[in-house]
């Protein structure tokens, strides 16, 4: 029976956001979950992309016995104070076909998840390639710029319907954000207030109560550890341990798992 996998798009208004680090992490930490595919949508169509540039995943192998378009994370590279929970099995990166909207619809027939991390989305991006995704992580960065760009982002989101719509705040990378930092809290709450709230019904499963709770558990503290060719951080660090990205991977991952579609086949 073919599957209905839940789709997940990890994406930004804006390039260096940390789209490739956490959509690894992220597909990563789904396979406790359900078997998963990754899509890295770069100008390269090659598993020698972002993927393998950044070394989140290793040298990709082919996956035995698949097709030539699916390959599975080094097993040098399933290594962390996770990796007995998570099964390197489970995850499959495939390249992409000539449309992100078909590349979805192959993908969500046969996995449980389908993540997709793409280039910045600029306005003209066809709204029927995103039909069929069910959860867009937005990912920026604590500055006016990027909350602007990152709004204006879920707005085309929330046009087409897609039923989660999750800004995230990445990490910290200059000094003014720094200092300004319990302020910039304050503004990307009341900015994204909506979007968070709408979210809670889920977030509530996992003890995540208000708005504010929600925020921090889903932020993500990559500057110490975002470097290329850095371990796989939902490998690597603690699901438990809030000051750490794995902790946020954790909670994006289990907020996708438990969220309710409006429909679950056609």
């Amino acid at each position: 029976m073919a599957r209905n996998g839940r789709v997940v798009l990890v994406t930004s208004a804006q390039g260096g956001m940390g789209r490739t680090m956490a959509a690894a992490a992220l597909a990563t930490d789904l396979t406790k979950f359900g078997t998963v595919a990754l899509v890295s949508l770069d100008n390269d169509t090659s598993p020698e992309g972002e993927l393998n540039a950044r070394g989140y995943l290793g040298e990709m192998e082919p996956v035995p016995g698949g097709d030539r378009s699916l390959f599975r994370p080094a097993a040098q590279s399933w290594t962390g104070v996770r990796a007995s929970e998570l099964d390197r099995c489970k995850l499959h990166v495939a390249l992409p076909l000539s449309s992100l909207g078909r590349t979805i619809l192959r993908l969500k027939a046969t996995y449980d998840f389908v993540v997709v991390r793409t280039p910045q989305i600029r306005d003209n991006q066809a709204h029927n390639e995103l039909l069929n995704v069910d959860v867009a992580i937005v990912l920026y960065r604590q500055n006016a710029h990027s909350h602007r760009l990152a709004s204006q982002l879920v707005t085309k989101f929330e046009s087409i319907q897609i039923p989660m719509v999750l800004p995230v705040a990445n990490f910290v990378a200059t000094a003014s954000e720094v200092t300004l930092g319990c302020r910039w809290t304050e503004i990307a709450i009341s900015r994204f207030h909506n979007q968070l709230t709408a979210a809670l019904p889920t977030a509530r499963k996992l003890g995540c109560n208000s708005v504010d709770t929600l925020y921090q558990a889903t932020t993500m503290r990559f500057l110490p550890y975002l470097c290329y060719e850095s371990a796989n951080v939902a490998l690597l660090l603690s699901a438990s341990d809030g000051s750490k990205p794995g902790a946020s991977i954790h909670t994006l991952a289990m907020l996708c798992a438990l969220m309710e579609r409006k429909i679950e086949s056609e």
